[in-house]
């Protein structure tokens, strides 16, 4: 995924550790795109070794907002709580009509299978996902961007979560 940001000519920011921040990250970087991490006074983890700027904040919270109101578009690859809580953070702020609009594109099934979830076990509606854009693959997420950034006719495929009976 970082590989194919850096070719296309985007930067990227990631919360700045290991696992998939740091091949997102080592892929970017590889490829000569610009690449921050996020990282917390909170954690003893060393920032990713491929990162060529460090924003050091002081806590979760701050890092949120960082991330979040800091960039011109999300993709959520397959992660932990940090992960979700960073999705639902800038779903819910496009939602909201918080800021400009900005692609949030989710990568793989295991997303799909989350919205499902939700649409069946919380108070969630089809509409509500309207700001969201489910893809299976990195390739599908640079065609999301380049489609959007270029405002290319073509919208990409929204979210069709569907309920399980």
């Amino acid at each position: 995924m970082g590989r194919m940001l850096g070719v296309n000519g985007f930067d990227v920011t990631t919360g700045g550790y290991t696992g998939v921040m740091e091949a997102v990250s080592r892929g970017a970087a590889e490829a000569g795109a610009h690449v921050v991490g996020v990282t917390m006074s909170q954690f003893e983890d060393r920032p990713n070794p491929y990162l060529i700027d460090e924003v050091r904040v002081p806590n979760f919270y701050v890092r949120f907002r960082w991330l979040i109101d800091h960039v011109d578009g999300f993709i959520a690859m397959r992660g932990g709580m940090g992960t979700l809580a960073e999705m639902v953070f800038a779903w819910q702020k496009l939602s909201l009509r918080m800021f400009a609009e900005r692609p949030l594109v989710l990568v793989g099934l295991e997303w799909r299978r989350v919205l499902d979830s939700w649409l069946e076990n919380l108070t969630v509606t089809l509409d509500d996902y309207r700001d969201l854009t489910l893809v299976d693959s990195p390739q599908d997420a640079i065609d999301v961007l380049r489609a959007f950034f270029s405002r290319a006719p073509a919208p990409p495929a929204r979210v069709r979560a569907r309920r399980t009976p």
